[in-house]
């Protein structure tokens, strides 16, 4: 959809659709990463729900079997069954169940999911299975990492939040100024299209919009 109003407004020649798909497959590949952090951020909620419970029953005494197999029942009071962090535990208890080792199960689960917090707790929790270090000490160091994390990620949110409006809306305004000039003054806009100097002049535009987003994008794009 993207590319057809672009070339509609910048070029008015179909063909140009065709080079043009390059700017709509990186928009697609810009929104499917912001798609995907969206999932990784409720996917890391869960995720430190079930270690917050995880740590509570093992706090009353639970072996690790049991508090993964019970986290499970208790997860479902906050969140739906079809919830990504309960889909992995139903595979971990699967697992379990097969007679694989909670540690065998866990390291599956961080291969599955590939999340730096997932796999630094995993680590955590090899290291103290070999040790013989506390299990519940773990799980807080790694409850207390993605929270704050998660802290971290929601006060950069809304710092910046007024300035992704800013560039959503100074994105769509470029497009809105060319539709109101081939609406308003048809005879003025008509010299950009089917001449070599109007595509010149209207690449030459476009390339300048494309490089103004993509450097608005780098400005509000913090990693945590």
């Amino acid at each position: 959809m993207l590319v057809v109003i672009i070339t509609y407004l910048f070029y008015r020649n179909i063909y140009f659709a065709i080079p043009l798909s390059v700017i709509g497959a990186y928009f697609y590949r810009l929104n499917r990463e912001k798609l995907l952090k969206k999932k990784e951020k409720i996917f890391l909620e869960e995720f430190k729900d079930f270690l917050i419970i995880l740590r509570d029953n093992l706090q009353n005494g639970r072996s690790v079997e049991s508090s993964v197999i019970s986290s499970r029942k208790e997860m479902l009071i906050f969140h739906k069954e079809d919830s990504p962090m309960i889909r992995e535990i139903s595979i971990i208890i699967s697992e379990i169940n097969m007679n694989m080792s909670v540690s065998e199960a866990f390291i599956h689960f961080a291969n599955r999911v590939n999340l730096s917090s997932v796999s630094y707790f995993v680590l955590l929790f090899q290291t103290s299975k070999k040790s013989g270090g506390n299990i519940t000490d773990i799980i807080g160091s790694s409850i207390d990492q993605l929270v704050e994390k998660i802290n971290v990620e929601r006060e950069i949110e809304t710092l910046i939040a007024s300035k992704q409006f800013e560039l959503q809306v100074m994105s769509i305004v470029p497009f809105l100024i060319i539709a109101y000039m081939k609406i308003s003054f048809p005879g003025f806009m008509k010299v950009l299209y089917g001449n070599l100097l109007g595509v010149g002049v209207m690449t030459l535009c476009l390339v300048i919009y494309v490089a103004g987003y993509l450097i608005g994008q780098k400005i509000i794009k913090i990693d945590v």
